[in-house]
């Protein structure tokens, strides 16, 4: 067997420094047990058609540059930019936005995490440490949500920052985990959008009948860690929703 074509070099690889978003799709491993693969082929192709029409061609297009990119494979979406600047986090919020907006149409209940830094991306593939970040919180987290990483804050200005707080882009808040404990950092705030517009102002169809619109098609709708993660999510809609008043 001729293995040359696998003496590639460091000087063959050309890595990149962006902002990483990564998404799972919760209790995937039961809707593939109660639909037909056709079924789930065809509501992961749409969301993904969605995301890509609405975030990664409108922004590209927008910007003049390709600084944007999504992967998706089994119940992950990953998206990633490929600069980190303010206009890269302008750019991964919109991309997150956009993940919720596809999340509450398609009714799949979704967690993420946002964190930066070096890493591989090509056409296929996307490796590297932030990866490995971004695996490890989003996998921690007790609820429909997204940790944004502080390390982002270290990267973009002030400004920035300070920006998207004014506008309801991110939230302070104290994120639940699986282990119980809570840790207050930054949150992305899907929920400000939901509260604005008022056909999706019903708290109970917003995460009950919207994230879980057919609850039976994930089979974990009489299962205790999917009512807390419900329970954890209405905590946190109820309480951006306070701070408005």
């Amino acid at each position: 067997m001729n293995c040359n074509f696998l003496n590639l070099t460091p000087k063959d690889i050309n890595t990149t420094y962006g902002f990483i978003a990564l998404f799972d799709i919760l209790g995937y491993r039961d809707w593939i047990k109660v639909n037909t693969v056709e079924k789930i082929a065809i509501d992961q192709k749409n969301m993904k058609r969605m995301i890509t029409t609405n975030v990664e061609s409108q922004l590209n297009y927008a910007l003049q540059k390709d600084i944007i990119k999504i992967l998706s494979y089994a119940d992950t979406f990953l998206i990633y930019t490929n600069e980190i600047s303010d206009t890269g986090f302008q750019t991964i919020m919109h991309a997150c936005r956009g993940m919720f907006e596809a999340a509450i149409c398609f009714a799949l209940p979704i967690r993420g995490t946002v964190t930066c830094g070096e890493f591989y991306a090509c056409e296929d593939m996307l490796t590297g440490k932030p990866l490995l970040e971004a695996f490890e919180k989003e996998k921690a987290q007790d609820w429909i949500g997204c940790w944004i990483s502080d390390v982002c804050f270290e990267k973009i200005s002030d400004e920035e920052k300070l920006r998207c707080e004014k506008d309801k882009i991110i939230a302070r808040y104290a994120i639940p985990f699986k282990n119980r404990t809570v840790k207050e950092v930054y949150a992305y705030n899907w929920a400000d959008h939901a509260i604005q517009n008022p056909q999706d102002i019903d708290l109970n169809f917003l995460i009950e009948k919207s994230f879980l619109k057919k609850p039976q098609t994930h089979g974990l709708c009489k299962e205790r860690k999917i009512r807390n993660k419900i329970r954890n999510t209405i905590a946190f809609y109820n309480f951006i929703k306070s701070t408005k008043r």
